[in-house]
């Protein structure tokens, strides 16, 4: 799963959880946002006794039994049942972990099972083999959108027929996001006016959005894509989020730039051989560091990562031998998250095991 999916998930989560919840995650306010401390617990432990109890970024929570199990890596037996199993950009192929579309068009490629969207490994390239025509955005080159033909500005094409077409630049005028960068979104900036391709978190309040893109509105101003009216506005009620807003509008912006510059066609997943984490390192891992705000858990050879579920040897041997809790001591962590009501408590593991059981839904239907 790419980042953007997981920025998309986490935006979702955030849309979920607000006031009572919002308050009572530990953290702290920086530039006057709330920025919500997740306590980080390890592979083997419970993910299901607080809120803002996190896996490490090399695992997942399961979804039965809110547990954190560690994700499979490249080849690790795995199985389909449970959602995120593998490593990022990898995927259960045949009870294997196996990195599937993570090239596109034009890169180097051994399998088709490596090239993302409709494309076919072609002499060992990744190659549309109906291009100009496509059927999405991965089956063009790295500066190219696919859109109908005859697709106006601002309007609405009935031509069925979507060819790889130049893409739009911040700042030029398009029909939908995907005319537009990576990142970036096709919004109004006022009521009335055509619609502009706009950079990563900058669309001031009153400009237009819409509900499933999460990279429009600008955040470090308190905004977000309001439901009532599809434009930007201030977010209501106490919302923390999991990262700092101005930290990840630059994040993203950077990474944008670093994409472009170096051609990076867009891919359904990346693995450390794309394009991105290749040549943009250091920012793709700033963004991970922000997605995953805990570090990922030292998992000792001999651990079965995913293959067993019921046993209970995988608390025992899955569990790292480290310091699982980069937020201090377990006890303090303890004591002050136990401060709350009991009231407050409860009502916190049920929004919490309601809310898991939706971030399951949203990524296994992604």
């Amino acid at each position: 799963m790419s980042p953007i999916n997981i920025l998309i998930i986490i935006f979702h989560t955030i849309a979920l959880v607000s006031l009572v919840a919002a308050c009572l995650i530990p953290g702290g306010v920086v530039q006057g946002q709330c920025i919500s401390t997740p306590k980080c617990v390890g592979i083997g432990d419970s993910c299901a006794s607080e809120l803002h109890s996190t896996c490490p970024s090399n695992a997942f929570c399961d979804s039965l039994t809110f547990v954190c199990k560690a994700k499979g890596a490249a080849g690790d037996s795995c199985t389909t049942a449970s959602s995120g199993v593998c490593i990022d950009g990898y995927t259960c192929v045949n009870s294997k972990c196996t990195a599937v579309k993570y090239l596109g068009m034009g890169e180097t490629c051994a399998s088709t099972i490596q090239c993302s969207g409709t494309m076919l490994c072609t002499n060992s390239v990744c190659t549309n083999p109906s291009f100009p025509n496509c059927t999405s955005s991965f089956d063009c080159h790295w500066n190219e959108t696919c859109k109908p033909a005859t697709t106006t500005p601002g309007g609405v094409s009935s031509n069925t027929t979507t060819t790889c077409s130049p893409i739009s630049q911040d700042g030029d005028f398009c029909s939908a996001n995907a005319d537009c960068e990576i990142y970036s979104s096709c919004s109004k900036s006022k009521l009335g006016v055509l619609s502009k391709c706009m950079s990563p978190f900058s669309v001031d309040q009153d400009g237009s959005c819409q509900l499933d893109t999460y990279t429009t509105c600008d955040l470090t101003k308190n905004l977000s894509c309001s439901s009532n009216s599809s434009t930007c506005a201030p977010m209501s009620g106490d919302h923390c989020l999991p990262f700092n807003a101005t930290q990840m509008k630059s994040t993203l912006t950077s990474l944008q730039s670093c994409r472009i510059n170096n051609r990076c066609p867009l891919t359904n997943n990346e693995t450390p051989k794309s394009c991105s984490p290749k040549n943009c390192g250091t920012d793709f891992k700033a963004l991970q560091s922000l997605l995953y705000q805990c570090p990922p858990a030292v998992i000792p050879s001999t651990a079965n990562v995913t293959s067993s579920t019921t046993s209970s040897t995988t608390t025992t041997t899955g569990k790292p031998t480290t310091t699982s809790s980069t937020t201090g001591s377990d006890s303090n962590s303890d004591s002050n998250s136990n401060s709350n009501s009991n009231d407050s408590s409860r009502l916190i593991n049920r929004m919490f095991k309601f809310l898991y059981f939706v971030v399951f839904i949203l990524i296994i239907s992604s």
